[in-house]
């Protein structure tokens, strides 16, 4: 990984973040294996697939996360790992290692229309991955001078590079920092304990103004996921969602109708995907103003793929630029899909 402080500095003494690839060089680490002190995120431990964040102490990473799935559980407090944005020396795949728990926690869930101030804290995607700063300037252009603690530095991001930084402990999340005790009380997942089949239902609360994603079983949507805002509980377990690229039929505003939880989820993890899709890997594709469930059947050249859709039979071309990891939001957690064996 590239330090932070191996940036050149600009007259003004505030790091300018580099774009594209130049922001993203950490290509090629090896990390070693790591014991230390982050509390367990609960009693029973990560399932095999479930898309969690890795905490890095080594001198010139502190306070940088960075996504990764589990592979399976190789002892009681340790796990094998792959990562989504590091890779092995000859980059050929990415990046897996054997993890101690204490540096485990799961992805933070997503906060919608958070107004970042002057003095809170911030997580900044930088090299691949997440570092925790403090904003010390708001720009005029709406950018942010984010400080860093560890290498006593400053740099600017957009505010598409920053998210609200929230702290792992005691299996909740918190707001801000260990001394910030304001639990996100409008952000949790209930599990009733009523049983469907041989299967716990779990519901998820969701409030006003969170960001969430809207599933579509009409003829000829099915595999479809829309992004929405809750506008308010309708009752009955249902929500009314406004759409954030689906309009009225004049296409005079954005559409909102009532929608039952069980078609509702967060908004999934962002996983910046560095490395080509493999072939028969389960991807989500954007088109038509919504994600929609693929399956990678051709890889080709210059980044772009074959993807096969199986509700509807048919195969697309379309580039990286196109296509996110697919997960799924499973029993109040998001698990990373895997291949599939399929007839195409």
């Amino acid at each position: 990984m590239t330090r932070l402080s191996s940036r050149s500095r600009s007259r003004s003494g505030i790091l300018q973040v580099p774009s594209s690839k130049e922001a993203m060089g950490c290509r090629g680490l090896k990390i070693k294996k790591r014991r230390g002190r982050h509390g367990p995120p609960s009693a029973t431990g990560f399932k095999r697939a479930r898309v969690v964040e890795i905490c890095i102490k080594e001198q010139g990473y502190e306070g940088s996360w960075y996504t990764a799935r589990i592979i399976d559980r190789v002892h009681a407090d340790k796990y094998l790992v792959e990562y989504f944005t590091l890779y092995t020396d000859d980059e050929t795949s990415p990046l897996r290692e054997e993890v101690s728990l204490e540096f485990i926690r799961p992805s933070p869930p997503c906060l919608p229309g958070t107004h970042l101030r002057p003095l809170d804290k911030v997580d900044t995607w930088f090299n691949d991955g997440w570092w925790t700063g403090i904003i010390s300037k708001v720009l005029r252009d709406g950018r942010y001078v984010v400080y860093f603690i560890t290498t006593n530095e400053e740099l600017i991001y957009d505010r598409a590079c920053l998210r609200p930084h929230c702290d792992w402990i005691s299996g909740e999340w918190v707001i801000g920092s260990k001394d910030d005790q304001s639990r996100l009380a409008s952000w949790r997942t209930n599990c009733t304990g009523k049983e469907e089949g041989n299967e716990t239902v779990c519901h998820t609360d969701f409030f006003n103004g969170m960001k969430v994603e809207v599933r579509s079983d009409e003829d000829g949507f099915q595999g479809s996921w829309f992004a929405a805002v809750i506008v308010g509980a309708a009752g009955n377990n249902k929500y009314l969602v406004e759409y954030e690229t689906l309009k009225t039929d004049d296409g005079s505003q954005f559409l909102r109708e009532e929608q039952d939880a069980s078609y509702i989820r967060p908004v999934p993890p962002t996983i910046q995907r560095m490395y080509p899709f493999s072939r028969l890997e389960a991807v989500d594709v954007w088109y038509s103003e919504g994600w929609w469930i693929g399956y990678i059947s051709q890889i080709l050249d210059n980044w772009n793929y074959i993807v096969y859709f199986r509700t509807t039979n048919e195969e697309m071309v379309f580039n990286h630029t196109d296509l996110r990891p697919h997960q799924e939001w499973v029993g109040g957690q998001w698990l990373s899909a895997g291949k599939e064996h399929l007839a195409v």
